[in-house]
């Protein structure tokens, strides 16, 4: 659903998670906090299947489970869940990953921008404003049939989503010329060299995942997403609001000129695993800490993994299974 303001849907949903651990194990939540949860989940149902009967009205041909990859789901299914959020209260403050820092903007600059990232032909109007952890203005242009919405941070002026209504029947385009179409229309955007990282398929669509990269190391903590048609190769969405959001936090990057690796990679791999490609890379912690790990890109009895194992410590800090050495 791209970057829309639901902290408060996803907090709630972390508060129930840690309640349900809490009666499970150690039983210690009050009388009270159980029926303020019971009184949020009871709203967000209800609002929930309200909004839900609205729009099956609306679009009965409409299977459910189809129903997010439609254009049905535009603009009204975006504004009731922005709703529904805005009429919880919130548990906690948000974590603050770092904040997107510039001159605010008004009406007038965010069309710009908007037309900038998207296309000066494209008729822009701002529909909303959020004052959620990051104020945005939502904006919205209608080309035919196709609709585009996107907002832009009222500080700094960036977008930090775009998702588009393009209908998409077939596929006939390859990975790598898609791969290719989403690295260009981030550079062409200003975005540093990026390396991808994961690829999703659905519906004929790709979404491929990139990281940056400064003074050859992968930043893990700052993806951008691209969605990309895989019948024309137009873009159908675009998020990337960590990264930007990352842009006011320290960057350790001096670190990475003066570590020293003082242990072989040879070493930390069982016989037989070729060892195919070696990077630096920051990577978050289950703490959402950035840590230096080295990543080996290897090929173990036909398969292809992603060892991360800790610059200082040589300690596997992850590992995962990818389909190709693309990834590596």
């Amino acid at each position: 659903m791209g970057e829309i303001q639901l902290e408060r849907i996803a907090h709630l949903l972390n508060r129930v998670y840690e309640q349900t651990y809490d009666l499970a194990e150690v039983s210690n939540t009050s009388a009270l906090e159980i029926d303020q949860l019971y009184g949020q989940i009871r709203y967000i149902s209800h609002e929930l299947q309200h909004l839900l009967v609205r729009k099956e009205g609306q679009y009965p041909w409409v299977s459910w489970h189809e129903y997010v990859t439609t254009s049905a789901v535009f603009p009204g299914m975006l504004q009731g869940l922005a709703l529904i959020n805005d009429g919880l209260e919130d548990f906690r403050t948000p974590r603050r990953s770092g904040e997107i820092t510039g001159e605010e903007i008004g009406r007038e600059k965010a069309i710009e921008v908007a037309q900038a990232f998207c296309g000066a032909e494209l008729v822009f109007q701002v529909n909303n404003e959020g004052q959620g952890t990051i104020p945005t203005y939502t904006l919205e242009a209608k080309e035919g049939t196709e609709r585009i919405i996107l907002e832009v941070s009222k500080r700094g002026g960036v977008v930090l989503w775009m998702i588009a209504t393009k209908e998409v029947s077939e596929t006939r385009l390859g990975l790598e010329e898609l791969v290719q179409l989403g690295k260009t229309f981030l550079t062409e955007r200003g975005f540093p060299p990026v390396h991808l990282t994961d690829v999703q398929s659905l519906e004929h669509r790709l979404t491929l995942t990139f990281v940056p990269i400064r003074g050859g190391v992968l930043y893990y903590g700052e993806p951008v997403k691209v969605q990309i048609s895989a019948m024309d190769g137009s873009v159908l969405g675009f998020w990337g609001t960590p990264f930007y959001l990352a842009e006011s936090r320290v960057k350790p990057e001096q670190e990475t000129q003066t570590l020293e690796v003082i242990w072989s990679p040879d070493e930390k791999v069982r016989p037989g695993v070729e060892i195919l490609a070696q990077k630096l890379a920051f990577i978050p912690n289950e703490q959402e800490e950035e840590v230096l790990v080295q990543r080996l890109g290897v090929q173990y009895q036909g398969e292809y993994y992603l060892i991360y194992l800790n610059a200082q410590t040589g300690e596997e800090e992850r590992i995962e299974r990818v389909s190709s050495p693309q990834f590596f």
